[in-house]
């Protein structure tokens, strides 16, 4: 996510799920990157 511009966030691997936390304002943006990377995989 660093790599897209995103500072404010964490991310913590919990089995097979991940865990994301981000504040209120980047939460959309980031869940835009996230699906588009999700896709091409």
């Amino acid at each position: 996510m660093r790599n897209q511009g995103f500072s404010e966030v964490t991310a913590r691997a919990n089995g097979d799920h991940y865990d994301i936390k981000t504040d209120e304002d980047s939460a959309e943006p980031i869940k835009q990157v996230l699906e588009v990377y999700l896709k091409q995989r």
